[in-house]
């Protein structure tokens, strides 16, 4: 009975033996099967590789002086350091080993190989300590090696056919190695057999290997402080422009000249570039100037031909408006009851005095055809005693509404009876009731006109004097200075050149007396910021957008196409100045003296023109949608074809404006004074009118 409890108790037990072993073989394939998944998740992260840097230089020295079972080298920790420090010096990054032991050595070999692959550069690699050969196999020592054999050294020593497999894997361009290690053998009596130094080594492609000594040689630890071979290798390592190359054949040439010939380095290379320590780079060549004189010598005869041209055309408009003159004094002597002969003669002494032809402009050949005509004329004009044709010289009145209205072409404006003090005087010829030929305009307010006339307007050669002395002589069409002319500010300062349609195109711009310095461009922007004052300068085109500048004097300035978007210019004294096309958005110009000034087909929209003195202003075509004009005074002032839609035009004084196909729509509301003010045209919608009756007609 007992033995047969025992029997089952010792199934029992190996049952349960059983189990165990099952239960781990489970687990033990359960990790098994979990290994592949592990690696294929590490395969799936990979590190983000570095951008190669062509031009690194890597380093990995080791100095191994305090073996263990070897004895002490004195040397090459020594060795190490010095050759580091100077690497360091020439711009390699260094790591370094002082006494390493096998394990150190290898890891630091491993991770140099993957430095070098990572940065694709140069890679440089120094021993010094003691190294031997087995079997034509070179080995570095680590200082813990301690061979009973010589078939350990293949175990216990670092092999250097390990190092130059990890250079060759890498890749990068070039690589160097250095071995200070062909000591003696320092476990020679414990082997068979020994070689003494080290093997021969061919170098693998793009590789350079310097030994100490040559092959199957030895060298001496040495007696200072580092050893003979990298004492001359510091030196020429530091010499500037010298090649891999010629460095060591410098060292070989001082090593075995200081050893009589005992130790002579040796050297095995496969590269096929260029390798400098020290760069030397080419000197600039020679910096001479260039030369400039012949240049400037062209420079300065263009200038004085150019300056000489100027003072030519000067010449010419002067002779052009002395010419002028004395056309419009033989009008008048012509107008003198003197026979016709009397006349003829004056005209033909004027064809003799200037027959000569302006090269610079056209107007004079037009004189002298209306010289011509003068001479037909009279040639075939009755005499005194005989009955006068309908053309002849009369006299007519015009209003200054009239005037101002534009009424030339209409002959009930020209009326027979008037009062001088109030009206303007035409005297002339006239056709159909209307001054057509020539003639001369006086009014009130002090300005004339002495020339020719087509249809009651000005039309062909004349000459226009202002109440301030301004004074304009040329072509004209449809009374505006159309063609060749001169405009003469009361200052003396001239403009000269084509106009069209009163506005001044291209030309000799305004032309200072005596030759002096135009202002412009940069120098007129310069003027104005530093003295603020520019008066008279030319700033066409350039950009003052933004500008703050409050009581400026930009009088007279020629402004076209001048961007001033934003520019704060209150307060200012902008009179007669030309703004045609200019970009006046969003300006700010209240309380700014602009009478006279220009603003033809200029866009002002936003504009803040609030209490300005826009007198005379001439905006036709003009854009001020939403533009401030509360209490501006617009006297006299052309609005031709002007866009005024959502203008404020509160308290603004338009008496003898002229609005002809002006557009007011949406206007804001508010006292507007339009006293005698042409509205021919001129469009409405939301706008108040003097008799406080809101205009929807053109809605």
């Amino acid at each position: 009975m007992v033995i047969e409890m025992m029997n089952k108790y010792l199934i029992y037990l190996c049952l349960l033996c059983l189990s165990i072993l099952l239960s781990g073989c489970s687990k033990q394939s359960e990790n098994v099967n979990t290994l592949p998944m592990v690696q294929d998740d590490q395969r799936a992260i990979r590190p983000v590789a570095k951008k190669p840097r062509s031009n690194a230089r890597d380093a990995l020295v080791i100095g191994n002086s305090e073996y263990t079972f070897a004895g002490f080298l004195r040397n090459p920790g020594n060795d190490a350091k010095a050759i580091s420090e100077t690497l360091r010096e020439l711009n390699f990054d260094v790591t370094t080993l002082i006494d390493a032991d096998q394990q150190k050595m290898e890891t630091a070999i491993r991770e140099f190989g993957n430095q070098l692959k990572e940065n694709n550069g140069v890679g440089l690699f120094f021993y010094a300590g003691h190294g031997m050969q087995f079997d034509d196999e070179n080995y570095l020592l680590p200082v813990d090696i301690n061979p009973s054999t010589q078939e350990d050294v293949r175990y216990d020593a670092v092999p250097l056919g390990k190092l130059l497999a990890q250079m060759n894997a890498a890749g990068n361009g070039m690589n160097m190695v250095i071995l200070d290690a062909c000591r003696n053998n320092p476990f020679a009596r414990s082997f068979r057999s020994t070689n003494r130094g080290l093997a021969q080594v061919i170098a693998p492609t793009g590789s350079f290997i310097s030994y100490a000594t040559a092959p199957g040689n030895v060298a001496a630890d040495g007696d200072g402080s580092n050893g003979l071979y990298t004492e001359k290798l510091l030196e020429h390592m530091k010499t500037p422009g010298l090649k891999l190359e010629e460095v060591f054949k410098r060292v070989r040439a001082d090593v075995q000249r200081d050893s009589n010939n005992r130790q002579v380095p040796w050297d095995s290379s496969s590269i096929t570039g260029d390798f400098y320590f020290i760069p030397v780079f080419d000197p600039p060549p020679d910096s001479n100037k260039i030369k400039l004189t012949d240049l400037q010598q062209k420079v300065d005869a263009l200038q004085q031909a150019k300056i000489e041209e100027q003072r030519i055309r000067i010449q010419w408009q002067n002779w052009q408006q002395t010419m002028q003159q004395d056309y419009e004094r033989v009008l008048v002597f012509e107008k003198q009851n003197v026979g016709n002969e009397v006349k003829i003669e004056s005209w033909q002494r004027f064809l003799s005095n200037w027959a000569e032809d302006n090269p610079y402009s056209n107007q004079d050949a037009d004189l002298r055809s209306g010289a011509q005509s003068k001479v037909s004329y009279w040639k075939n004009a009755p005499r005194n005693n005989e009955t006068q044709p309908s053309l002849g010289q009369q006299t007519r009145y015009m209003s200054l509404t009239d005037y101002y209205q534009d009424l030339f072409s209409s002959a009930s404006s020209w009326r027979v009876i008037g009062n001088s003090r109030e009206d303007l005087v035409y005297t002339g010829d006239l056709k159909n009731g209307l001054p057509d030929g020539h003639g001369a305009l006086t009014s009130p307010e002090g300005f004339r006109y002495v020339g020719n006339w087509k249809d009651g307007d000005f039309s062909g050669l004349g000459t226009f004097t202002w109440s301030n002395s301004a004074e304009y002589v040329g072509e004209w069409e449809n009374g505006l200075a159309n063609g060749q002319g001169t405009l003469t500010y009361p200052d003396g300062q001239k403009q000269s050149g084509l106009w069209k349609d009163g506005v001044f195109i291209e030309g000799s711009e305004k032309i200072y007396s005596e030759l002096e310095e135009n202002l412009g461009g940069t120098t007129g922007k310069k003027r104005l910021f530093e003295k603020r004052e520019c008066n008279s300068c030319d700033l066409r085109g350039e950009d003052l957008s933004g500008v703050t500048m409050h009581q400026v004097d930009l009088s007279r300035a020629d402004l076209t196409e001048a961007n001033l978007r934003g520019a704060n210019l209150s307060s200012s004294s902008m009179g007669g100045s030309n703004f045609y096309r200019a970009n006046l958005q969003k300006s700010i110009l209240p309380l700014t003296q602009l009478k006279l000034a220009i603003f033809r087909e200029a866009d002002l929209q936003d504009a803040n023109l609030q209490k300005a003195n826009l007198e005379e202003a001439d905006f036709q075509n003009a854009v001020l949608t939403n533009a401030n004009l509360e209490g501006a005074v617009l006297h006299k002032a052309n609005l031709r074809y002007a866009d005024l839609r959502n203008a404020n035009l509160k308290n603004a004084d338009f008496k003898n404006a002229i609005l002809t196909g002006a557009n007011l729509s949406g206007a804001d509301d508010g006292i507007i004074f339009f006293n005698e003010a042409n509205f021919s045209e001129a469009k409405f919608c939301k706008t108040k009118m003097p008799d406080g009756s809101i205009n929807n007609r053109d809605c």
